[in-house]
This record gives C-alpha cells, structure tokens and sequence, in this order.
C-alpha cells in the first residue's frame, strides 16, 4: 500500500507565536519534511515562507481559538507563543498560562494528536549550583516569566493525566541567525572593539543552544512513539565551556580587538537592578543573576529519542554572530521592542561602555 507522503497526504502542523524567533525558524525546518504542513498562528503579522498560511489570532482568545481550530483540524500543535521576560507581568501570565490552557482544551476537544508546549529551563529552582539539571529536579520558576511557566507546565501534566500526548521542552537560552535582544548588545559591543564584563570570575559554565538544534528536538518529538514523547525534556548544547573562555573566543573570533574582564557580582547585581527597575537598562533580573553561576541541563532524555545537538556553545555564538555582522546595517534605526528578533534600546549600557 502506498503511504501518506507517496499519496501527498501532509499533517497539518499548526506553530503558535510562528511570528517569533523560534517560530520562523521551525516553519522552515518543519517545510523540509514532506509529511508536514506548517500553519503558523500568531497575535501580529507574521512573515512567512511562499505557501505557509499566517493565521492572526491571540491564543488568549478562546472562542476565536475554537473557530480557528475546528475550520483547520490541526494535527500537530506547537505552543510557542510567550511574552517574553521583560513584557508587563499580567502579559506574561495571561498569554503563558490562559493560552496554554485554551490551547490545551482545544487538544483535548478535538482529539489533536499531540502537543508540544515550549517551556523555559526558567523554572527550575535557582537554590543549587546549577550542574546538569533533570527534568525531575525541584520547579520553582525564577520571576514572573519562570513562575508563569511553571504553572503552564503543571496544566500540561493534567492534560496528560485526561489521556492527551503533551510534550514538555524545556530549552537553554538558544540563539541563531536572526537572534537580537541581550546577544545583539554583545555582539555590538564585541563589533566596536569594546572590553566585554563578565559578572563574576568568568570560570562558571553556561550552556547554550542553537535555535535549529531546538528545532530538530521538536520534530523529534512529533514522531517519537507516545509513551515516550509524553512527557518533559531538557534541550541543550552537548559541548560548552566556561562563560571566560566562550567570550574569549569569540572575540578573538571576531577580530576587533575586543576582549573580557571580570567585574564583581554584587555590586554589578544592585547597579543592574536599579537601571532595570527605573528602565534605564533592557537586561532583566533573570539575564544579570544567572550570569555567574553554573547553568547547566542534563539532556539525556532527549538524546535517548535520537536526538543530538549538531553545534556547540562556540559554533552556535559565531553563527548568531556572523549573521548579525553581515546584516547589522540593515537594522540601524528601528524602535525598541521585548522579542528575540527585535532590536534593543541599550538604554543607560549605550552610555556605560564608553567606560569599558
């Protein structure tokens, strides 16, 4: 008998927050196999690839959501959408924790396949030192965002518990071709030769993640058997050094004469935390206090599907990093905005590392 792909047959692949930084990055992903068809829904216009229906729709609307949901009979869901961080707190909760609940119910009335709800290593707690963290480990969430997540997973658990396949990913802070925020200022400063600060000593070890290796562990799981798939997963980078020698490199990578020091943890955490509170500076408390420390997550959950990291701490900063280089004169000028793929306002650091 011929199957699905021979007879064209594509599952319907539906990516909410698909406007976003991983959203646009997992559509084109998702088009590279022929059993998917990826729809991308998001509360803004989204760019999308020729042929990917944009669907504009706030999953925090739960009647819209339903009319959407029961015209396009997904059969895969990737709940992506978040504010992010340094969004205003009744944002965050609201689209993190009512839209993942209307998602959910959604999955569950219209016996959607599987879901996958892209979580944040946020929610573990920051009591220990960090060291190769496992899915089982004590969720606390750190802030508004993390605490947001935490709740979002336990409703995912429920889900579960009434019969539905939910997938939980929890990934590193990742980053890639087209990633702005906190990594674009580095990167700026990097650019203009500047010295680079490390809070703290530099010797802690801080894993990242490349945005297409978070990708691939997302269609990993899509097709993972149930049982298997029905549950959380750490997503991270397999090699990675300390946060010195990750900035070292890649400033010497970069050639601009640009190079680290340390400067000490308690006083750069108070300095921070003021500009942030006053809006003076874009670095939120969950960048700035996790800067020193280990961070650091067990993947071997996800590895046991199959699944490998392709790059490196290293490989992944230089990809972000070259692609900002070759199109950074394209977004000189535009305004200030929270998401990964938005240039951020330095704020009071623009002033700061003319001291550096």
């Amino acid at each position: 008998m011929l199957d699905e792909v021979e007879l064209g047959i594509k599952r319907t692949f539906l990516v909410t927050g698909g406007h976003g930084f991983l959203g646009q990055h997992l559509v084109k992903q998702a088009l590279i196999d022929p059993r998917l068809k990826p729809v991308i829904l998001d509360s803004v216009s989204a760019l999308a690839p020729e042929g990917v229906e944009v669907i504009r729709a706030d999953v925090r609307d739960l009647a819209q959501l339903r009319k959407i949901f029961r015209d396009l009979k997904p059969d895969f869901l990737v709940h992506a959408a978040a504010q992010l961080p340094r969004a205003e707190p009744e944002a965050i909760r609201a689209t993190t924790v009512d839209g993942t609940r209307n998602i959910l119910l959604l999955a569950d009335e219209l016996e959607i396949e599987r879901t996958i709800f892209v979580s944040s290593t946020a929610v573990y707690s920051q009591k220990g030192d960090g060291v190769h963290q496992e899915e089982e480990e004590l969720a606390e969430g750190f802030g508004t965002y993390g605490r947001a997540k935490v709740v979002a997973e336990r409703l995912c658990a429920e889900a579960r518990s009434r019969g539905q396949c939910v997938s939980v990913v929890r990934p590193k802070s990742f980053l890639g071709p087209g990633r702005m925020g906190v990594f674009q200022i580095l990167f700026d400063w990097i650019l203009e030769g500047r010295r680079i600060p490390t809070i703290g000593d530099g010797s802690n070890r801080f894993q990242l993640l490349d945005v297409d290796d978070l990708c691939q562990a997302i269609l990993v799981l899509l097709w993972a058997d149930k049982a298997s798939a029905n549950q959380a997963f750490n997503v991270g980078a397999s090699e990675y050094d300390s946060v010195k020698s990750e900035i070292g490199n890649l400033c010497e990578y970069a050639g601009t004469g640009s190079r680290s020091f340390s400067i000490p943890v308690a006083p750069t955490h108070a300095l921070l935390s003021i500009l942030y509170k006053v809006g003076l500076s874009p670095i939120y408390p969950w960048v700035f206090r996790t800067a020193a420390t280990n961070s650091e997550v067990s993947v071997s959950r996800m590895a046991s599907l199959g699944w490998s990291p392709k790059y490196s701490n290293t490989e992944t900063l230089r990809r972000a990093f070259d692609w900002y280089r070759e199109n950074r004169s394209n977004f000189e000028g535009v305004g200030d905005h929270t998401g990964h793929r938005a240039i951020w306002s330095q704020g009071a650091l623009k002033l700061l590392k003319h001291l550096f």
